[in-house]
This record gives C-alpha cells, sequence and structure tokens, in this order.
C-alpha cells in the first residue's frame, strides 16, 4: 500500500508539473496580448482599466501555476532546503514591490509593520518568500474592501510573520481541511 501511495504520488506530481508548465505558454501569450492591446489602445481610458483587470488577472494565475509546481516540487522531494539568515526587512521590501500596485488597482490598502532592519531568521530565503508571498496573494485576492496588513513581531529568540485582511476569513466548516 505504502509503495502505491508512493507511485500515486509520484505520477500526481508528474501530472501537476507537466499541466502547469503546459498551461504556462498561452497564459504567457495572453500576457503578451494584453500589452500589444494596452499599446494601440492608449487613448481609450475603459480599455486600460480593463487591461488592468486582465493583468492581475494573469498574474493571479501565474502565481497559481507557481505555487502548484512548488508544492509538487515539496512532494516529491526534489525541493532541498537551504536556510541562511535571512534579514525580514528585505523580504517585507520584496512584498510591497511585488503587491502594492495589485493592492491599489483593487482600491485596498497594503500596509506593512517592518521590523527592525537587523531582524533576520534562518530560512531558504525562496521557499520563504514564497510562501509569504501566496499569504498575502490570497489575503488580496480574497478581500473586497478594506486591507492586508503584514507584520513581524519577536517571540523571543524567534520572529512571528503574520499576514492580517478584512476579507470574509475560511468557514468554520473548511477550517479542518486546510489547517
Amino acid at each position: 500500500a505504502s509503495s502505491a501511495a508512493e507511485t500515486a504520488l509520484a505520477e500526481k506530481n508528474r501530472f501537476l508539473s507537466t499541466a502547469a508548465h503546459d498551461l504556462r505558454q498561452p497564459v504567457h501569450a495572453m500576457g503578451l496580448l494584453a500589452e500589444a492591446i494596452a499599446l494601440h489602445g492608449k487613448d481609450i481610458p475603459r480599455l486600460q482599466d480593463l487591461l488592468t483587470q486582465w493583468r492581475l488577472s494573469m498574474r493571479s494565475v501565474s502565481h497559481l501555476f507557481n505555487a502548484l509546481l512548488d508544492l509538487s516540487r515539496i512532494e516529491s522531494g526534489a525541493v532541498e532546503l537551504r536556510p541562511v539568515p535571512l534579514l525580514l526587512h528585505s523580504l517585507f521590501d520584496d512584498l510591497h514591490t511585488q503587491f502594492a500596485a495589485e493592492a491599489g488597482a483593487r482600491g485596498l490598502t497594503l500596509r506593512l509593520r517592518r521590523p527592525p532592519a537587523q531582524a533576520s531568521v534562518l530560512a531558504d530565503p525562496a521557499l520563504a518568500r514564497q510562501s509569504l508571498a501566496n499569504l498575502v496573494h490570497n489575503a488580496l485576492r480574497y478581500t473586497p474592501h478594506g486591507g492586508v496588513l503584514v507584520g513581524a513581531r519577536r517571540r523571543g529568540n524567534h520572529w512571528r510573520i503574520e499576514v492580517w485582511d478584512t476579507g470574509v476569513g475560511v468557514a468554520l466548516e473548511e477550517q479542518g481541511q486546510i489547517y
């Protein structure tokens, strides 16, 4: 049974990896099409608003594909953790760069409560950035109005990073499946 489960997991991961890769190509093409339309429709304000929404949707789909690929790599054991000291301030700067425009386009406020400049954690930089980006992305995606707050609190020798939003949250009956 264990061998069958491992085989099924490997097959699922191969499928997810292939599907995500194959689907990225048309998504990339749609992004290029949006940029071409933007160049030709500079003088049409309503078109620019629609293109902004299109770009946000494309970014969202691309983000989901990346998360899907990351998940299949982690589950297959293909990801080797490489923890190094990571400055939280730079992590928060990256979040601002990545999500400030999206928050503004959605009419939301993105607030970052940065820790002191020297605050650091021992983590794999790529996985830490991706994990936090997933949380912020979901918070923006499921928050119809209000905003998202990202902060870091010191707890003894550790830092706790929190993402708060004014969205509807996860239904109580579904929390067991997620958490």
